[in-house]
C-alpha cells in the first residue's frame, strides 16, 4: 500500500483541523530536523547510531549581548552545518519533488482504501440504518394495509403510522447524515493532493512526529547529510518524480529513484 492507517490518521486529522492528543513536546522547534543521518557515521542495521542534533553555540567573545549560532552535528564524528544551511537544502530538494500524474490514481485509490479502514464504524451504522429503514417501511405499509380489515381501529391505526412515518423521517436523517462520508472523503482527496503537491511548505507546519512519518513514507530511507554536507536520500516514493537539475551536485538525488551522485 502507498500509505499505512496510521499514516493516514495523521493526514486525515490535519485535514480536519483536529488537535493531536496532548502529548510532552520533547523536540526542539529551533532544529526540527534533529535525529537526521549522517551519511557517513550511520549503520543501515542500526539507524540510532550516526545522527544530527540541533545545538547554538557561541564565538566565545564575552560581548553583551553574547551573539549565538544554530547549528547541527552528528553525535558521532562530530562533522557540523549550519541551521538555515540545512534546512535551505531540505527545501530546496523538496521543491523538486512533484506527484506523478501517472500514479495520482493509485494514490486516491490507496487512501479510498485507508479512509474506509479508519470510518469503518460510519460504514457499518449506514448498513444497520438502510436495514433499519427497510424493516420501518414495512411494518407502514402493513399498517396501511390492516386498516381495511380493522375499521373500529381505525383511529388506533392512524396514530400508529403517523409515529412510524416519524421513527421513517428521523431514519432517513441520519442516514443522509452517515452517507456524507464520501463527501468528506472527497475533501480529503482534495486536501491530501495538495498536500503532495505542496510538500515544501507544508513540511515545516508539520510537529516533530508527524514530519518524521512523512519522511518514513516519501523517502522510505530517510534523508541523510553526506560527507560533503550535501542533503541526498537513497530513495523516493513511488508516488513523487525528481526534478533533476542540468548539472547534478554530488551527492544530490540523481533521478527518481534517487541515490546519491557517485564521488
Amino acid at each position: 500500500a502507498m500509505i499505512t492507517k496510521e499514516e493516514f490518521e495523521i493526514a486525515s486529522r490535519i485535514a480536519k483541523g483536529q488537535k493531536a492528543r496532548f502529548t510532552i513536546n520533547r523536540h526542539n522547534p529551533d532544529f526540527p530536523m534533529n535525529g537526521m543521518l549522517c551519511q557517513k557515521c550511520f549503520i543501515e542495521s542500526d539507524i540510532t547510531k550516526g545522527k544530527l542534533t540541533g545545538y547554538r553555540s557561541h564565538n566565545g567573545k564575552s560581548a553583551t549581548p553574547r551573539k549565538y549560532y544554530k547549528r547541527y552535528h552528528c553525535r558521532n564524528c562530530m562533522s557540523a552545518v549550519k541551521q538555515d544551511d540545512l534546512h535551505n537544502m531540505v527545501s530546496a530538494l523538496l521543491s523538486k519533488c512533484t506527484l506523478d500524474p501517472a500514479l495520482k490514481q493509485d494514490l486516491i485509490d490507496s487512501l479510498r482504501k485507508a479512509w474506509a479502514e479508519v470510518e469503518e464504524n460510519s460504514l457499518q451504522l449506514i448498513t444497520r440504518l438502510k436495514t433499519k429503514l427497510i424493516l420501518a417501511e414495512e411494518q407502514k405499509m402493513r399498517l396501511v394495509m390492516s386498516l381495511a380489515d380493522n375499521p373500529d381501529l381505525k383511529a388506533d391505526l392512524y396514530e400508529a403510522i403517523n409515529l412510524k412515518k416519524e421513527e421513517i423521517n428521523i431514519i432517513k436523517d441520519e442516514l443522509e447524515k452517515a452517507q456524507d462520508i464520501e463527501s468528506d472523503f472527497n475533501k480529503f482527496v482534495v486536501f491530501s493532493l495538495d498536500f503532495v503537491d505542496n510538500l515544501k511548505s507544508e513540511w515545516w507546519t508539520l510537529d516533530h512526529d508527524d514530519r518524521l512519518r512523512c519522511e518514513q513514507l516519501l523517502f522510505p530511507r530517510l534523508l541523510r547529510l553526506s560527507g560533503n554536507k550535501k542533503v541526498s536520500t537513497p530513495e523516493i516514493s513511488i508516488i513523487y518524480r525528481y526534478q533533476a537539475t542540468k548539472k547534478t551536485p554530488v551527492g544530490a538525488l540523481i533521478d527518481n529513484s534517487g541515490g546519491p551522485a557517485e564521488t
